[in-house]
């Protein structure tokens, strides 16, 4: 498994910006509601809608530790999350009256979203709508989505999107939804997160210096400063300067990218 997917957040437990589980705890206790999710690349959009998915229907007696990333709730849901419209009602067995869907914007086309708004009458209990890489839909999609959007009764849709493209989508859009700025790391955060892997990854700390001059490389993006400690475990597993020349033109190189 690589680092991304093992050291992804499971739980609410697992995150450290108090930002971030607040608007996690938020979004949870006041179902339905839309979001929208605005960060550069890398920050855990992703992250925190598929918490949110989970932590309302965790089964967790506490609220205040949903999701907790383990009962089977949480469980399934994070071993589905990535397969595109997967849809699973909590009670098993399949049906249109709640459940989850989450959708890539890259491939998803307007019969689909207005199948949806079709069916929104059906949904008599929760029911949470992502719609991921947002930015990247077309005038004629966000349209459709303004309907549906208009339409809801019962849904929670959540939406995500590169701060970098914010102006790509619509103002209507913008007005109905709740914004959410995720932001990158800043260098104790980052230093943190190295320290941390690093330990359960048996990675050296060579020269210390060197965690601080990582996290800088890396632009505070956790998805980055995890690729790099996979990259310099493969280089000899050790965090030093001249592992950190080794890796340094292939982070920038993924920084530019995105």
């Amino acid at each position: 498994m690589n680092y991304k997917s093992k050291y992804m957040p499971k739980g609410l437990q697992d995150l450290n910006d108090k930002r971030n589980i607040k608007m996690v705890r938020h979004a949870i206790a006041n179902h339905p509601i839309h979001m929208a999710l605005v960060g550069p690349f890398g920050t855990g959009k992703t992250t925190l809608a598929r918490l949110i998915t989970q932590g309302m229907y965790c089964t967790d007696t506490d609220p205040q530790n949903r999701p907790c990333g383990k009962c089977k709730n949480c469980e399934r849901i994070g071993e589905y999350w990535g397969i595109r419209q997967y849809w699973w009602p909590p009670e098993g067995g399949k049906s249109i009256v709640g459940g989850y869907e989450c959708i890539d914007c890259t491939s998803v086309t307007s019969e689909e979203i207005a199948l949806l708004s079709k069916d929104q009458r059906y949904y008599e209990r929760r029911h949470i709508v992502v719609f991921e890489e947002f930015h990247r839909t077309t005038t004629p999609l966000q349209e459709r989505l303004l309907t549906f959007t208009d339409m809801q009764r019962n849904s929670t849709v959540i939406i995500c999107y590169a701060l970098e493209n914010m102006s790509r989508v619509n103002a209507a859009i913008r007005q109905r939804f709740l914004p959410f700025n995720l932001k990158k790391l800043d260098d104790s955060h980052a230093e943190a997160l190295i320290k941390r892997v690093a330990a359960s990854e048996s990675i050296n700390i060579g020269d210390p210096s060197a965690i601080s001059m990582l996290a800088t490389l890396c632009d505070g993006i956790p998805r980055i400063v995890l690729a790099a400690l996979e990259m310099i475990k493969i280089e000899g597993g050790e965090i030093n300067e001249k592992n950190l020349v080794q890796i340094e033109s292939r982070i920038k190189l993924m920084l530019s990218e995105e």
